[in-house]
């Protein structure tokens, strides 16, 4: 049976469908030896062979769900050319996984590895809206109408950003902590949120993404999630879903 190259390579576990059309569009891809040059062929498993970077692509069948606290200075990677820790350099997995979304090297908090292509697409695809709250720090303290401004969002080179909720949570007089909640990643994007109104971010921390914490894992640790963890993040995210459409009728 023929089905996506894109829909293959994410139940592969090598990557999400979103990330697919990236590796062709970078020549990375072959069928039976040619390069791949058109998205959204059609392949039949059983007769084509896939290939990334000549590395052939196989069916992953067991799925697996790994929960780190992501450390400063890592990146959100599997292989970097500069030599720096990756994140996959910090578990040991007995299959492929990779990072669903990105934190900034010098971010740390919730991240999400899998081998779940389906999932990770759904989890990164801003129609989702799925949920991510940072605690960040910035230096000075921040002013009402500079905080107003943040919430009825502003207008970056990629398009306009408007948090889902913003509010300080405390302030030395020197540096404040501010809580963001966002609902699509773009690159760079709560730094460039506070520079926008002129401050400076001495730290990122993400505490949740998808309703996924890392109160219980030391930074630096991982875990993989229960089967009932799992059940609950495919529930959060049609509920993600159900609510968009709703949204739509109204």
């Amino acid at each position: 049976m023929k089905v996506r190259i894109n829909k293959f390579i994410a139940e592969s576990g090598y990557t999400s469908r979103r990330k697919v059309d990236d590796l062709i569009a970078q020549g990375r891809i072959k069928v039976n030896g040619r390069v791949l040059r058109e998205m959204g062929v059609m392949i039949d498993p059983d007769v084509d062979i896939v290939t990334i970077d000549d590395e052939v692509v196989l069916p992953e069948k067991e799925k697996v769900y790994i929960l780190l606290n992501k450390p400063p200075k890592t990146i959100c990677s599997s292989y970097d050319d500069r030599g720096r820790r990756t994140v996959i350099d910090l578990v040991n997995s007995k299959v492929r996984v990779f990072n669903v979304g990105r934190l900034d090297y010098d971010a740390e908090g919730v991240l999400l590895l899998t081998n779940d292509g389906e999932l990770a697409n759904m989890l990164t695809h801003p129609k989702y809206q799925v949920e991510r709250i940072y605690h960040v720090k910035v230096k000075g303290v921040i002013s009402p109408l500079k905080l107003l401004e943040l919430k009825k969002g502003v207008h970056l080179r990629d398009g306009f950003v408007k948090p889902a909720s913003i509010k300080v949570i405390k302030s030395t007089g020197i540096n404040t902590w501010v809580e963001v909640i966002l609902k699509e990643g773009k690159h760079h994007e709560i730094k460039r949120l506070f520079e926008y109104v002129g401050y400076d971010v001495i730290r990122i921390k993400r505490v949740e993404f998808a309703g996924l914490r890392v109160d219980d894992i030391p930074v630096g640790g991982y875990r993989e999630l229960s089967p009932k963890e799992v059940k609950r993040l495919y529930a959060y995210v049609m509920s993600r879903t159900n609510k968009n459409k709703s949204k739509r009728k109204d």
